[in-house]
């Protein structure tokens, strides 16, 4: 059947509906229940996309009888709906079938998030650039405009699923999501982990930061650094104390290269001046291991100690530059280079 076809008999059947008796229009419902899954499957989405718009102005309007409610309901988003549009959605991503872009951007548009996992697989793993754009066009629009159908995607078995809404998350944060979120952050897979953590960071606000804090103690060092970043970013104050136990703490020689850093950034923005004796201290003073604090941490330290914002650090910086250490004044200098830059 083409296009034209099923643009007649649909017009056809409305305008039969808007004229008929209440008896006659169960009929016709009843005949529109059948026909819409099977256009669904058969992939005619741009006359759906007309008919779907036309059935709910008529729900709108109230031109069908009270007692037919339901079943022009049914029509519009009923479980042989979903059936055809999970159908529809696995042809796709088989390449069995290839709507017109921009009809199945318009049919979801009018039709709405109906099986939202299903869309956010397709839209992640189909081949075809335009139709998965469309399809992407599609699961934006779910997140921005349906939260109850991001919760329920939150909720997945599925670490692909997972893992492409929080991304999504990630460019349209939704602070409602962030509990949520956080019942994410002890998922068995390490990317749900830090995807969600970096929700968190975009959406949660202060609100978030019991979850960033308890990140911390996550066994992956990826989960740790982005939950880390995290408190830099909102400069969690009460945090400070947390930070500097584990700056002070032998094990930070262990931390990986990323988390370190991360650590040390955290501490000096959540810190501000307050953080700069421990930092200072670590740049030029002696430890409590009896010697000069390792070259790793004193990098550590110039890096980031301008972060603190304190009035003091290009003096301290200066001082690293003349240190024995040959990556340390480098880092001292460059440090020095962006205060001077930004100032």
């Amino acid at each position: 059947m083409t296009r034209d076809v099923v643009h007649d008999v649909a017009t056809a059947l409305l305008d039969s509906l808007e004229d008929a008796p209440p008896a006659k229009q169960g009929e016709i419902l009843d005949v529109l229940a059948r026909l819409v899954p099977a256009w669904i499957e058969e992939g005619r989405l741009g006359a759906l996309a007309d008919l779907l718009a036309d059935l709910r102005r008529t729900a709108t309007v109230r031109v069908v009888a009270a007692e037919h409610a339901n079943a022009l309901a049914n029509v519009l988003r009923g479980p042989r709906i979903a059936e055809a549009v999970g159908g529809l959605l696995r042809d796709i991503q088989a390449g069995e079938c290839l709507p017109v872009a921009a009809e199945l951007d318009r049919f979801f548009e009018i039709l709405g998030p109906v099986c939202f996992e299903q869309l956010v697989r397709a839209a992640e793993v189909v081949r075809l650039k335009d139709l998965r754009a469309a399809l992407q066009t599609v699961v934006d629009r779910g997140v921005i405009a349906h939260p109850s159908a991001v919760d329920t995607a939150l909720g997945s078995r599925d670490a692909f699923v997972l893992r492409a809404v929080l991304q999504r998350l990630q460019v349209h944060p939704d602070p409602s999501h962030l509990q949520r979120v956080g019942t994410l952050l002890v998922h068995s897979d390490v990317s749900v982990r830090e995807s969600a953590i970096r929700v968190v960071v975009v959406s949660g606000g202060r609100n978030g930061l019991p979850f960033l804090r308890r990140a911390l103690d996550d066994v992956s060092s990826e989960v740790r650094t982005a939950a880390l970043w995290g408190l830099g970013v909102w400069r969690a104050s009460d945090a400070c104390a947390d930070l500097e136990a584990r700056l002070q703490d032998k094990l930070v020689l262990d931390l990986p290269a990323a988390e370190r850093l991360a650590l040390f950034e955290a501490y000096a923005r959540a810190g501000g001046a307050k953080a700069l004796p421990l930092l200072e201290r670590i740049l030029h003073g002696r430890s409590g291991w009896g010697r000069h604090w390792p070259a790793e941490l004193r990098i550590c330290a110039a890096r980031v100690i301008g972060l603190t914002g304190a009035a003091q650090a290009p003096r301290l910086l200066g001082k690293a530059c003349k240190d024995g250490d040959d990556a340390v004044r480098r880092t001292a200098h460059r440090a020095l280079q962006r205060l001077g830059t930004e100032r």
